[in-house]
């Protein structure tokens, strides 16, 4: 995965980074973690823990909340 943009931020530990113009790096990395189910399980763990539509609503409304602030 590459680790532009905010791939770490949602990813965090739990996926492989590889630079997108490095692709024989990627492959290893890629190749020696599919298998690891622990690596797998602690992604999908944090994902649905993170990224959830109420903490993107709580988000959305504490970023009004400033702005309407700042007025």
């Amino acid at each position: 995965m590459t680790p532009g943009g905010s791939t770490r931020e949602t990813f965090g530990d739990a996926a492989r980074y590889a630079a997108p113009d490095d692709r024989a790096r990627a492959a290893r990395r890629g190749a020696r973690g599919a298998g690891r189910a622990a690596r797998r399980c602690a992604l999908r763990a944090r994902v649905a823990e993170r990224f959830t539509w109420a903490a993107a609503a709580e988000a959305t409304a504490r970023a009004y909340a400033l702005a309407l602030a700042a007025r």
